[in-house]
């Protein structure tokens, strides 16, 4: 079995190829990952548990990130 070679790209070089793809990349230390999509469900839960959260704090000094 073979390991596949790992290809390192430049600041530079992932911006081109981001901005020509179909899908979105995340660029870490020169490597180009595949991002999940999130559907619409996903993001209304999310946005959802992040305010019930933030209103937990509200008379407290704490912060929710």
């Amino acid at each position: 079995m073979s390991i596949a070679e790992k290809r390192y790209v430049s600041p530079e070089e992932y911006l081109t190829i981001e901005r020509a793809s179909e899908i979105r990349h995340e660029y870490y230390r020169g490597e180009m990952f595949a991002m999940s999509g999130a559907s619409r469900a996903h993001n209304v839960i999310a946005g959802n548990i992040g305010r019930r959260l933030l209103e937990q704090f509200d008379d407290r000094d704490c912060e929710a990130y």
